[in-house]
């Protein structure tokens, strides 16, 4: 990951620099080699090659998968050799499964939710054939098929909506089970009162708030990777104060691009449920873009110019401030002048 920080776009001198690269991980005998480009991954391919090859250790190719996230070669180089028989590893299009989560090149809700469907159906496949109590009910979605629904779903931006459709069946099924009518209210199922039922929706939110407190208080990698994924989202959305300050209305316009920024996601999600992330007066400043009097970003959605901006090298293309010789009140760009400009 790489990022850019205009600290003051006045004065290049103050930018600054957030890199990480993260080359390898392993658990147990599941490794995974990562690199910013081809050479990158094949030379740490052929480090963990010479390593295996010392201590007599076979790998078979034909096992190994190959993601390639956002290309700029052509497809017939998607490829790296491993092993000692250096097999060739082309690049997948397809999911892969690495310590029980599925990963692919393209981001795709479609599949994440058919993956989770498909937990849903198997359960209820086996738990149909059965009669339970209302308690036993209870405890077997909330300790069994909600902890995997959880699971296979930490890394991805699903909304309440989604939530919804997935554990749809689930809900048709108990009160199938309580003998009640299909048209009986579904909220009331998550009444504690009536069958302690927890709602998988819930228990994400709280899940993914957790997991976000704990990643922005760190310092290891995935608390690294955290904080310039949500560098990046404050770039996009042309905000000059710090992105830990979102007012309802900032939250509105950045529905769209948490779906492919777990941490806005989860940013979002702490919000929402109306909790607060302070900041001292030191990382307040190291937060905040400094170089004008009059941020651009209010009178663009004021127009309902719909933000999202890549993240570039490139910064000084991107307009934070008005000039002095613009007066907000004759400002009137479309996006595609915004860009232009």
């Amino acid at each position: 990951m790489n990022l850019i920080w205009p600290a003051d776009i006045q004065n290049r001198e103050e930018w600054k620099t957030y890199n990480l690269s993260v080359p390898a991980q392993a658990y147990m005998d599941d490794t995974s080699f990562m690199g910013r480009n081809r050479e990158d991954l094949q030379s740490s391919v052929n480090i963990a090659n010479q390593f295996y090859h010392l201590y007599d250790i076979f790998i078979n190719g034909k096992k190994c998968d190959l993601i390639v996230i956002n290309p700029s070669i052509p497809q017939a180089l998607h490829n790296v050799s491993i092993g000692q028989d250096q097999t060739i590893v082309m690049a997948s299009t397809k999911e892969i499964r690495y310590l029980g989560i599925w990963i692919s090149a393209k981001q795709s809700r479609k599949k994440w939710i058919q993956r989770l469907k498909s937990i849903v159906r198997d359960f209820l496949r086996i738990c149909k054939r059965k009669t339970f109590g209302v308690g036993h009910l209870a405890y077997i979605i909330n300790r069994v098929l909600v902890p995997k629904l959880l699971y296979a779903s930490q890394l991805m931006t699903l909304t309440e909506y989604d939530w919804d459709v997935i554990f749809r069946p689930v809900l048709q099924w108990i009160k199938h089970q309580l003998k009640v009518a299909k048209s009986f209210p579904s909220a009331a199922i998550f009444h504690e009162g009536l069958t302690g039922l927890e709602n998988p929706w819930h228990t994400y939110c709280a899940n993914q708030v957790a997991v976000f407190t704990q990643l922005i208080n760190g310092t290891d990698v995935a608390s690294i990777s955290t904080m310039i994924r949500l560098r990046q989202a404050q770039i996009a959305q042309l905000m000059t104060q710090p992105i830990w300050q979102l007012s309802r209305q900032d939250m509105f316009h950045m529905k769209s691009g948490s779906k492919t920024n777990l941490s806005l996601h989860r940013l979002l999600i702490a919000r929402s449920l109306e909790i607060h992330f302070k900041t001292d007066h030191f990382e307040t400043i190291h937060w905040t873009i400094q170089g004008g009097n009059i941020p651009l970003r209010p009178y663009i959605l004021k127009q309902n110019i719909i933000l999202g901006l890549r993240s570039s090298n490139n910064l000084t293309i991107i307009p934070y401030f008005l000039s002095n010789s613009c007066s907000p009140t004759s400002l009137n760009l479309s996006r595609g002048e915004l860009l232009k400009n």
